[in-house]
């Protein structure tokens, strides 16, 4: 089982391999001893899977475990791209190569 702090609803912190306690070193600590630092058991699950959707987790503490929970967001629609808008894009990538090419920084150039 993995044990884990909550930093906050987003990040966590995973036990450590080997720790101090009571002035003793001791590697790969049991769960009394984890609990004891204040790490408590995490409870990870699988990532969701939605068409159109994509998700995110995030951590909450529930019966003295850190359970994962996921965050559902939809995948906005991309407008499709005309032949026009790509001849575009791709001429202003090639002004701006161009311009690093030259050592030019576009910031400092002036528009008329």
């Amino acid at each position: 089982m993995l044990y884990a702090k909550l930093i906050n609803p987003t990040q966590l912190e995973y036990a450590p391999k080997s720790v101090t306690y009571n002035g003793r070193f001791i590697i790969n600590p049991p769960p009394d001893i984890l609990i004891d630092l204040g790490y408590l058991p995490f409870i990870k699950t699988d990532t969701p899977i939605e068409d159109n959707c994509y998700f995110t987790p995030f951590y909450e503490i529930e019966d003295n475990q850190i359970l994962q929970k996921w965050e559902r967001h939809e995948i906005e629609e991309q407008p499709e791209l005309t032949t026009d808008d790509i001849t575009e894009i791709l001429a202003e990538q090639e002004y701006r190569i161009c311009l690093l090419e030259l050592g030019v920084d576009e910031n400092d150039i002036q528009t008329m």
